[in-house]
């Protein structure tokens, strides 16, 4: 009985260590976005409990697709990394997390979203928006700029879903568009290493007592 006992102390704790350590903080968000008309490559600004993020681009492409006719038309668009602007600059990208403040965000997100076109000038598009961002801090700025990038501070998973409203030219360009979402944003928590220290020291203590009560003479 006490080795099997044993056995289920060990399992649980190995189950409740795996389940700690890959918890996620899931942080409802609500944002929007702004892309193409030759003035954003993709900004976009998040907002959550304790979340609080964004992109500003100083300029961008005059139009980010084209539409025929009567057919499916893919307003799907990726924000560009700000560092392409200024390599690594002040006052582009960043916010913060709880009690983490970062100074630029390294965006590997996907902007999806596909309507038929029937020559309207502006239409409205069902978004979903899923894929990463990471914080980084920058350091050794001279001024805003000529920074570098600093650690890593954070990394968030983001799955939201909105609507966009779209401009396209009679001709079926994609000036551009804006909209809003919502959905969440998770973060992994670390693994709890001191924890998972401690409970495998106890079972070590608990082994070594049980050795030394099974080599001690019987009182009888």
């Amino acid at each position: 009985m006490k080795g099997k006992s044993l056995l289920f102390l060990i399992a649980l704790f190995t189950m409740s260590s795996v389940a700690y350590a890959n918890s996620a903080n899931n942080i409802a968000i609500t944002g929007n976005f702004y892309v193409g008309f030759a003035t954003s490559s993709g900004d976009f600004q998040i907002q959550g409990q304790g979340l609080n993020l964004f992109q500003a681009t100083p300029g961008g492409p005059s139009f980010i697709g084209s539409c025929n006719l009567g057919a499916g038309c893919n307003f799907s668009f990726s924000p560009v990394d700000t560092s392409s602007f200024c390599t690594y600059c002040l006052g582009l990208s960043g916010g913060s997390l709880g009690s983490t403040v970062v100074e630029y965000l390294s965006p590997s997100v996907a902007f999806s979203g596909s309507a038929v076109w029937n020559g309207q000038s502006t239409i409205n598009v069902p978004m979903t928006i899923t894929g990463t961002i990471v914080g980084y801090e920058l350091v050794g700025c001279e001024g805003r700029i000529a920074c570098s990038l600093g650690p890593e501070e954070f990394s968030l998973r983001v799955v939201a879903h909105g609507t966009g409203q779209f401009s396209v030219s009679p001709a079926g360009l994609i000036y551009g568009g804006s909209g809003t979402f919502s959905g969440f944003a998770s973060t992994a928590t670390p693994e709890p290493l001191p924890l998972l220290l401690t409970g495998t020291g106890l079972i070590g203590v608990w082994l070594a007592r049980k050795r030394v009560q099974t080599r001690q003479p019987s009182s009888r």
